[in-house]
């Protein structure tokens, strides 16, 4: 079995990073979080603005999304910054990283005096989890134990050429070895109907990937435009793609061909390895929070951009996560080549034959086993991160 470099964890999947992070408890310990983690090279921020006054379904959202942050592999430990001005108490989030015998600390407000207390408690525990990870060594760890997380941006003809075929490759691969893979934006399916739907190993999960689908779509269809006009993007339109549905086939593309084994709701964790597909909208960043909080290891970014829209710049996931290393792909020679776009596969040599399909995805795939192994990404830069959580009912 192939195997990579990673730091084994008292329960559940080992991690490919050893991340600290600073959570806070609610948008006011901004502040205080962002003071602790910049005390040090090796800890970063977990940053919002929700905690108080949310309503129901997002207070529940954020509660569900923060608490599987929490265990995410990648983090060896975090320090918890309350208020004590919450929606929630800090156990409702953190009593899953309690369970997963993760290291963490709780510094509330209301215990202390002053804001300086807090951050000077905050500190000399971030000072405590820091020396207890530097004792964690690496070992081991078989790709089985691996979750990868698929994302598309600026989908064109040339990445329906390079990356997306590269990619679904890739994805029978990792399949076949027994990893797993994510697929997320539900929107990116509309179009699809049955094509997508058959996939699904069980009949449960089909009519629960039929019902995400038909929620979305009412949803997008609310405004009273049509949901071609705003999910066809320039990016896509002048990169070649005419409808909708062109689209989705391509999005679809990158997952390969194996059968979809579980359908999750946002931000779930899969009991079971192979494709898995998470309910989420389209926008990049909410896919990243969505597969933070499913335990996601990797999330590889499918940049279209190609060479037929000439734009100047690729798109793609350019704000590095904390816990999240992000492989970017791109088809497009230009885009490849330019510093600032910081692309970290080229898939160009499928269109001028110098690789196949099959040999491009097993450059992917050791690609991928470095990344796990330690090698940073180009757009991995330890820093203090802001979540983006898809709430739905804000304060008036």
């Amino acid at each position: 079995m192939l195997t990579y470099k990673g730091y084994p964890r008292v329960r559940g999947p080992a991690g490919i990073r050893n991340t600290i992070l600073v959570i806070s408890g609610d948008l006011c310990c901004n502040p205080w979080s962002i003071e602790i983690a910049s005390a040090f090279d090796h800890c970063c921020a977990i940053l919002h603005k929700h905690g108080v006054g949310n309503y129901s379904p997002d207070r529940n959202l954020f509660k569900h999304i923060m608490s599987g942050i929490t265990v995410n592999p990648n983090v060896y430990g975090f320090v918890f910054v309350s208020s004590g001005n919450e929606d929630h108490s800090p156990g409702e989030i953190l009593y899953r990283a309690e369970s997963a015998g993760k290291p963490f600390h709780i510094v509330s407000a209301a215990q202390e005096n002053c804001g300086a207390d807090v951050v000077r408690k905050g500190i000399a525990y971030v000072e405590r989890l820091l020396a207890d990870a530097a004792n964690t060594d690496r070992v081991d760890v078989g790709i089985d134990d691996l979750r990868i997380g698929l994302n598309c941006a600026g989908t064109d003809t040339v990445s329906a050429k390079t990356v997306h075929p590269v990619c679904a490759a890739l994805s029978d691969k990792i399949v076949a070895l027994g990893g797993t893979i994510f697929i997320s934006e539900t929107p990116d399916l509309i179009g699809l109907g049955d094509i997508v739907f058959d996939r699904c190993g069980h009949v449960e999960d089909r009519e629960r990937l039929i019902g995400f689908y038909n929620a979305r779509r009412k949803l997008l269809t609310q405004t009273g435009e049509i949901i071609d006009d705003i999910e066809m993007v320039a990016f896509n339109t002048e990169g070649g793609l005419k409808t909708l549905r062109q689209k989705a086939e391509v999005s679809i593309l990158k997952a390969g061909t194996t059968p979809i084994r579980e359908v999750l709701d946002y931000g779930d964790t899969p009991s079971q390895n192979g494709l898995v597909f998470m309910d989420g909208p389209a926008m990049t960043d909410f896919v990243m929070t969505g597969y933070m909080a499913s335990g996601v290891h990797i999330m590889i970014n499918t940049c279209g951009a190609g060479e037929g829209n000439k734009m100047p710049f690729t798109v793609g996931a350019d704000t590095p996560s904390a816990i999240l290393p992000i492989i970017k792909m791109t088809g497009g020679t230009d885009h490849y080549k330019e510093p600032s776009n910081r692309i970290d596969f080229d898939a160009t040599t499928v269109l001028s034959g110098g690789e196949s399909i099959d040999m491009a995805a097993e450059r992917l795939l050791a690609m991928i086993l470095d990344t796990a192994s330690g090698k940073p990404t180009m757009t991995e830069v330890p820093r203090d991160y802001m979540l983006n959580i898809p709430m739905r009912f804000h304060q008036a």
